[in-house]
């Protein structure tokens, strides 16, 4: 798979999933205020890529972000619910 085929497996399957308001291929750059985003987000960041004599490796960021109150009183729910949607990528994308 090339690069852009498995960024886009990666957002098909986030698309797919019932909790993921919204897919952004983002560097860190972009990742500000100025964005409107939906939440909870799931952020592909391509991080590295190695190229030896036998394979191409990719590493791949995956970062899900979701609102949290003013007052932080759902902030255990926002790590509960990011860390489940997480968990629920790395088993969709390994089950493929």
């Amino acid at each position: 798979m090339n690069i852009k085929q498995v960024i886009q497996e990666i957002k098909t399957k986030a698309e797919s999933h019932a909790q993921i308001k919204q897919f952004s291929l983002l560097t860190e750059q972009k990742i500000s205020n100025e964005f409107a985003f939906q939440y909870p987000l799931l952020i592909c960041y391509p991080s590295t890529f190695t190229i030896t004599d036998d394979a191409e490796v990719m590493y791949f960021d995956l970062i899900c972000l979701d609102r949290q109150m003013t007052d932080q009183s759902n902030m255990i729910d926002v790590y509960n619910d990011t860390a489940a949607i997480l968990k629920d990528m790395l088993s969709m994308l390994i089950k493929d």
